[in-house]
């Protein structure tokens, strides 16, 4: 968190999809997966002002130590492309700039 940031109250966004534990498709040509699935991520944050943006980070790891991506976006929706097989975790975030605030983390989602 930016040192003129303040961890607020703030809502946590909730995501919508993709759901706990859900599985990609991957298409398989020749006996081999593909470059990789598109993953579309969306979530909802009802009582947040329009100039909210939202930090959405996914890793391998729940605990988020190496991020493989890491952007910001004031859409509530997103796809992430060229997803490769195996495990990840996606957690999002609040921020209000101009108020300086930001929300707790979400807890982590796995998918696969």
């Amino acid at each position: 968190v930016p040192s003129f940031f303040s961890i607020s109250q703030i809502e946590v966004p909730q995501f919508a999809s993709p759901t706990q534990n859900q599985q990609l498709i991957f298409e398989i040509k020749r006996n081999r997966v593909q470059a990789g699935a598109s993953l579309p991520i969306s979530w909802t944050a009802k009582s947040l002002p329009p100039q909210t943006q939202y930090h959405l980070q996914i890793s391998r790891d729940p605990d988020f130590t190496k991020v493989l991506v890491d952007f910001k976006t004031t859409q509530q929706n997103t796809v992430i492309q060229k997803v490769p097989p195996g495990d990840f975790f996606t957690r999002i975030r609040s921020e209000i700039i101009d108020l300086k605030q930001v929300s707790l983390w979400s807890e982590p989602l796995a998918f696969n």
